[in-house]
């Protein structure tokens, strides 16, 4: 046993003296400065671009096998006008000799000081970097064998690799895209760590600054992190990530975007998955903080998340951005809005559920899908509890146009257009519900909304609400798939209370009673002024118990016939309204024109009947209304027309539609009462002239002549 561990001993310290011995020998007699030529001819045959080694070469042998580089240049692709592809100023890069025997790497810190690397790609989409890939590629590719047992991507070739650390100074890197005319930078690069070894946190400093020409931009980015590898289990921990930015030009939303983003996170190459317990962003005003998780990291990669947006204010957020400030009817509207939500997705789709969303006194929650990005699609099932969209509308115009009473009529009197393209594309179903909502002055509660859309087709349906002691029924079709949109409504409305309603919308209740309408109307056209010009359709209506306000026909009529027979007429304080117990009537819609020739409206003083029209994008009314007296109560103005009684007194309405002037036709109420005057007179003759047996027979006979 003596004898062999002799040999042994003897042995290796022969092994010993024979590596000193080759050290020495080589470190004293080998310069490879000798060799400048022949390295940059077989680099040059490699990879068919030009070497330029121009500074000393350092060669270290033992413990340390290394190189040190001065300037050296690397010779750009061919096909592109910039010469150089990279160069340094200085390169060192050094290896521990003996841990090699044990496939064990022990690298001293790699400096690289002065690097300039100019990226570049042509306007064919070629980059000047794709044939050195493909070189390295070719060379690392292993020949065939088909007994050969495929190594699995955990399998690594080394037993440990170990770093002294990174130190990267003065580094500049340019990127040129001719095909997209892009030009960015990133000047004073630095990267400094510590020592890099499997299963020890290394410790990140990079800074560096970044500009760009289109778009504009311009900035400082620093990132510091501490992370750990374990690189035979492919794991790595970031323990933690704090990423800075100011960034500025008109690449950037804002004068100035400062962001700062920290995290922690887990990555298992082998599992392919990511744990990123918590994350934290700011910038703009905008505090974001949330978690994430991911798996299939290297081929489908799926994520889920949570995700909260503190409050803050979308006004403010809009001023950091540079827009011009958003001038809403109420200035205190868009001040506070936060997010709560839950997501999931991958690449291609997106989920948000348990979502909550608050802007200012409003209340939004419920669940959001995009199935896929390209289209895109929507799935969505949302919830109000109160919005007044009223406060974020612009201040009403002083021409502003009357607002709509139903959703059918908003579609008609729509303001802008509406972009064809963007509903063609549209993929969406859903439904909302709304406790309460105000809008055109409007209150309404109870609304729910089902949505759907594809191919153009665009369905409301239904569409449900309550207001005014009534409710609302209806849908609503959008047709985007022609060179024009067409839209078709129906709907109807419910024993409401048509006074408040029209004094909210309108801020007049010239119309009062308890109303039921329906229409069923369409057009055409993507904008408000072509909406009214091909109106088309039909709709009916009933009041029971209500009031047209703004004209007292009885009043009118006592007035008119005070004047003819030449005597005064009292003062009134009575209301210059006409009551009833009932009007009705229908409409028909051709080309923008409002017909109406059925209106009906009874009181216990009048019978009323009308028709004409209305042209709605000239906004004028030219309509006859015919008033009968058939009664005599002092009730609207009936005192003082009982001579009246069951004549026909003509009322014609023209001018604006919103503002009609009201004109009683005093020819036909002339030629009326001289009628019933010469009646008279004849009734009085046939008493003194005619003998009694035929006097009636013959005053009924002259009745029928008058009438």
């Amino acid at each position: 046993m003596r004898t062999l561990l002799r040999i042994v001993t003897t042995l290796v310290a022969l092994v010993l003296v024979v590596v000193i011995a080759a050290v020495l020998i080589l470190t004293l007699y080998f310069d490879p400065n000798d060799y400048k030529d022949q390295l940059a001819e077989a680099v040059q045959t490699q990879t068919g671009r030009r070497v330029a080694i121009e500074g000393d070469i350092g060669l270290s042998v033992f413990p340390w096998l290394g190189i040190d580089v001065g300037r050296l240049e690397l010779g750009n692709a061919p096909g592109f006008q910039e010469p150089v592809f990279a160069s340094t100023e200085r390169v060192q890069i050094r290896v521990k000799l003996l841990p090699l025997l044990k496939k064990q790497i022990q690298m001293d810190t790699v400096t690289l000081h002065g690097l300039r690397l100019k990226l570049a790609r042509d306007e064919q989409g070629r980059g000047n970097w794709e044939d050195l890939a493909q070189a390295g590629a070719a060379e690392s590719k292993p020949p065939e064998d088909p007994q050969a047992t495929p190594q699995t991507s955990s399998e690594l070739p080394l037993a440990s690799l170990a770093i002294g650390g990174l130190d990267v100074r003065q580094a500049h890197v340019e990127w040129v895209d001719a095909q997209a005319d892009q030009k960015y930078t990133l000047d004073d690069v630095t990267l400094t760590t510590n020592a890099i070894v499997s299963g020890r946190p290394v410790k990140l400093d990079l800074k560096f600054r970044v500009r760009g020409d289109t778009p504009e931009i311009d900035g400082d980015v620093s990132l510091q992190s501490e992370i750990e590898f374990d690189l035979p289990r492919q794991h790595i921990r970031i323990r933690s990530l704090v990423l800075n930015t100011a960034l500025r030009g008109a690449g950037v939303p804002a004068d100035v975007l400062d962001l700062r983003l920290e995290t922690r996170a887990d990555v298992d190459l082998v599992a392919e998955t990511l744990n990123m317990p918590e994350f934290r962003a700011e910038t703009l005003g905008v505090a974001v903080r949330g978690a994430a998780s991911a798996e299939k990291l290297l081929s489908t990669p799926a994520y889920n998340a949570s995700l909260k947006v503190a409050e803050f204010s979308p006004r403010k957020l809009m001023e950091r951005l540079g827009q011009a400030p958003m001038v809403t009817a109420d200035p205190k509207a868009l001040s506070r809005m936060s997010l709560d939500t839950r997501m999931s997705g991958s690449t291609t789709r997106l989920t948000m559920e348990r979502l909550t969303a608050r802007l200012d006194d409003t209340t939004l929650e419920g669940r959001v899908e995009m199935p896929r990005f390209e289209g895109p699609a929507v799935r969505f099932h949302l919830t109000v509890d109160a919005i007044d969209a009223d406060r974020y509308l612009p201040p009403p115009a002083d021409d502003a146009t009357t607002p709509a009473a139903t959703p059918g009529a908003a579609a008609g009197a729509a303001g802008g257009e509406i972009p064809l393209e963007a509903l063609r594309s549209l993929d969406v179903l859903g439904q909302l519900r709304v406790g309460s909502l105000k809008i055109s002055n409007l209150r309404i509660t109870d609304v729910l909304l089902k949505l759907t859309g594809k191919d153009g087709i665009i369905k409301l349906n239904p569409v449900q609400a309550q207001l005014y002691d009534g409710n609302y029924d209806g849908h609503m079709q959008l047709n985007a798939q022609g060179k024009q949109l067409k839209v078709s409504v129906d709907e109807k409305l419910t024993a409401v209370q048509a006074g408040p309603l029209l004094k909210d919308l309108l801020g007049k209740d010239r119309l009062t009673g308890k109303a039921t309408a329906s229409a069923k109307l369409s057009f055409q056209g993507a904008d408000a002024e072509a909406a009214r010009k091909t109106l088309n359709g039909r709709s009916s209506f009933m009041f029971l118990d209500g009031a047209v306000k703004g004209i007292n026909i009885g009043r009118m009529i006592r007035e008119a016939k005070a004047r003819l027979d030449g005597k005064p007429l009292p003062p009134s304080n009575e209301p210059v309204q006409t009551d009833f117990t009932e009007l009705s009537g229908s409409v028909y819609f051709t080309d923008g024109v409002a017909r109406n020739d059925d209106l009906q409206a009874k009181s216990p003083l009048l019978r009323v009947r009308g028709k004409g029209s209305a042209d709605l994008p000239k906004e004028q009314v030219d309509y006859l209304l015919t008033t009968v007296v058939v009664g005599s109560g002092e009730g609207q103005g009936g005192k003082g027309l009982e001579d009246l009684k069951g004549l026909q007194i003509p009322i014609k309405v023209t001018g604006n539609l919103l503002e009609p002037r009201y004109q009683l036709d005093l020819k036909t109420l002339l030629a009326a009462e001289g009628k019933k005057k010469g009646q008279e007179r004849l009734e009085e003759l046939i008493e003194k002239k005619v003998d009694e047996d035929i006097q009636e027979p013959v005053k009924n006979l002259l009745r029928d002549l008058f009438r």
